[in-house]
């Protein structure tokens, strides 16, 4: 059940995408799987540039709070193809089981599996 209304979700959701189209890539397509879920395809991308996203996933959450919704917060994980699933099948299958997991341990957090978490700050 959402608390605010359709319509505060709806605009949550909508500055979440704004956001994620102004901070990856242009090769990067992301997917919105339902509901609150998306899902980035980031081509290319070593793993050592784990940095690199949680820095722009913070920018996104940050442009989220500007647009007012102060209390939202954001959760992702990485797996990574075609290291860790040699389809795109499995590669969502252990997305999806990752962030199960992530989020039965943390709550309102930016968190990419198995390397860190940090609380998404409301600016100002």
């Amino acid at each position: 059940m959402d608390p605010h209304g359709h319509t505060q979700g709806d605009g949550l959701l909508q500055s979440f995408a704004s956001g994620l189209k102004k901070h990856m890539r242009i090769s990067d397509v992301c997917y919105r799987l339902g509901g609150d879920e998306f899902a980035v395809v980031l081509k290319h991308l070593p793993k050592t540039s784990q940095r690199t996203l949680r820095t722009r996933m913070k920018a996104v959450i940050h442009r989220v709070h500007q647009d007012g919704f102060d209390a939202a917060g954001v959760s992702f994980v990485m797996a990574f193809f075609p290291q860790e699933a040699d389809t795109p099948q499995r590669l969502l299958k252990l997305a999806d089981g990752r962030m199960y997991a992530m989020k039965k341990v943390h709550h309102q957090t930016v968190r990419t599996s198995r390397t860190s978490t940090f609380r998404a700050e409301t600016p100002g």
